[in-house]
């Protein structure tokens, strides 16, 4: 068996990740009371703040190309989805709370 023929899907898994991320993410501002702007804020520190990684640690500096197995892919996309949700979660509160300091009178 050649090695395209064993390459792994990483593009698969990465987009349901994407989309449970977006979900949870949503659900919460909603909650919230806050809009997409805030989501597209969060969304945008959070790539300010992890451009550089490139070294291959877990979750921002991982080549997808050079993933060896499945369980592999399976805890990389764990880790990564889990400092997503977190570190938006957290935006999004610091957000809410730093948008109604503004609001007082």
């Amino acid at each position: 068996m050649s090695a395209l023929a064993q390459a792994i899907d990483t593009a698969r898994p990465q987009m349901e990740m994407m989309k449970r991320i977006d979900f949870e993410i949503s659900n919460y501002a909603t909650r919230l009371k806050l809009g997409s702007t805030v989501i597209t804020y969060c969304r945008v520190q959070m790539q300010l703040d992890t451009r550089h990684a490139s070294d291959g640690s877990i979750p921002f500096g991982v080549n997808y190309r050079n993933i060896q197995s499945q369980e592999e892919l399976k805890n990389i996309i764990w880790i990564r989805e889990a400092y997503e949700i977190t570190y938006l979660k957290l935006c999004i509160a610091r957000a809410k709370r730093d948008l109604e300091i503004l609001e007082k009178p």
